[in-house]
């Protein structure tokens, strides 16, 4: 089997590279002809996929991000050839690690040659985020506007990783919070005319610090989950930010909750506020975004029985 390995050599304060040696290790006991790259050869990866059967992510949820248009064109290649796509393995070493836990993937070097040995594999879906003349950007996990957007763009890329970098950009949006003042429509109906607060549209239930706001969004049901959570200040934030931990924001009728294959948000207030699709910040000029859905765009390893 042909196998790419993607290392980010700076996740994990370092310790990527050395579960990627181990799992390189691993992958070519049981025969498996590997190729490995790191984060930024973006041609190579989009040359190594072409004839690649798996691609193994070794980092964090950033880098399964960016990998993510490489592996929707070979897995759109693949199959208008009539092959299987390359499948995904996420070997986590990142902070939160929202797809490894989605996909019920392991940072240990034999988990992952063993389900490759196991051969099992899922066709998930993967949502779209467009605005204006940029071009699209698929993501796995989530896209949102608001808070949580705004924490994002503050941190930045800071020289440090963990949930620790995330404190004074926490600190900094309490004091001076961005809230979104959006019109939604799904499917064309309006859900939102007029909201002030945070938007999140998930095609994962999974979403950093055990928040998942959208707990009932699943990766392969063909449909994104919009979930509104109107706020008019830092303490209406850290209301909703408790709720969500605890699950019980479902419960407050003031919650927009609904689901689609289209999902179109307008900025009311004109600069707009920022967006983050995946955990990563989104730069560019303000402007109505349009987001759908690829059903069973790429596909994953599944864990082997017992892992």
């Amino acid at each position: 089997m042909r196998t790419v390995l993607l290392l980010n050599p700076r996740s994990g304060a370092g310790r990527a590279a050395a579960l990627a040696a181990r799992a390189e290790a691993a992958l070519q006991r049981d025969g498996h002809a590997c190729v490995r790259l790191s984060v930024g050869e973006a041609r190579g990866l989009v040359d190594a996929l072409s004839e690649a059967d798996a691609l193994v992510v070794i980092g964090g949820d950033g880098t399964v991000h960016h990998a993510l248009p490489a592996l929707l064109a070979a897995s759109g290649d693949a199959r208008a050839a009539g092959r299987l796509p390359p499948a995904l393995y996420h070997l986590p070493t990142g902070t939160e690690n929202l797809v490894a836990r989605e996909l019920g993937h392991t940072a240990r070097a034999g988990a992952v040659a063993r389900a490759l040995a196991a051969g099992r594999r899922k066709a998930i879906d993967l949502g779209v985020w467009r605005r204006g003349p940029s071009g699209p950007r698929p993501f796995v996990l989530m896209a949102s506007t608001g808070p949580d957007a705004s924490i994002v763009e503050r941190r930045g890329s800071p020289g440090r990783s963990g949930r620790a970098s995330y404190a004074w950009p926490i600190v900094r949006e309490l004091l001076r919070p961005r809230l979104a003042n959006v019109r939604v429509t799904v499917d064309g109906v309006a859900v939102v005319a007029n909201g002030t607060g945070q938007l999140v549209v998930a095609n994962s239930g999974r979403y950093a610090l055990g928040h998942d706001p959208a707990r009932a969004a699943r990766v392969d049901d063909g449909r994104l989950d919009v979930v509104f959570l109107p706020a008019r200040g830092r303490w209406s934030m850290l209301r909703w930010s408790w709720r969500c931990r605890r699950g019980t924001h479902m419960r407050d009728p003031g919650v927009v909750y609904a689901s689609g294959a289209c999902v179109e948000v307008s900025p009311l207030n004109g600069a707009g506020t920022p967006w983050q699709i995946d955990g990563e910040p989104v730069s560019g000029a303000a402007g109505t975004v349009t987001l759908g859905v690829l059903p069973g765009a790429i596909e994953a390893w599944l864990p082997a029985a017992g892992t």
